[in-house]
């Protein structure tokens, strides 16, 4: 994964997204290769899985799913970690900007790294 990763660093309005994403080449069928935390705590949630899928409709077919590890850190008021028994899922307070700051950084890394919509 490694040498099929581009590194991600984005900080927007007290979020801070880090981590490395996989180039369209090195892509999975399904999304069980998505790792996303919390302020260190591994989450499944489906807004982040929606806005990785969202980052890369333009340069993966439906079907394909892009190798992730990403973290997150937000002020923890911010976010809601008991919605779920194992917490495994989050209720971030501005899932907008959670998205939108995902959504964007992973398409600028892409541009930076020369992949662009076929």
């Amino acid at each position: 994964f490694p040498d099929n990763a581009i590194a991600i660093d984005a900080m927007r309005d007290g979020v801070h997204l880090a981590g490395h994403v996989s180039i369209p080449s090195y892509t999975r069928a399904n999304a069980l290769q998505q790792y996303a935390y919390v302020n260190g705590r591994p989450v499944r949630d489906k807004l982040i899985a929606g806005a990785i899928r969202g980052a890369f409709a333009d340069v993966l077919p439906r079907d394909r799913h892009a190798v992730t590890v990403l973290f997150l850190s937000l002020d923890p008021s911010t976010v809601d970690v008991n919605v779920h028994p194992a917490k495994a899922d989050v209720r971030f307070r501005d899932p907008g900007l959670v998205r939108g700051l995902i959504v964007g950084a992973i398409r600028e890394a892409l541009a930076g790294a020369g992949i662009r919509a076929a």
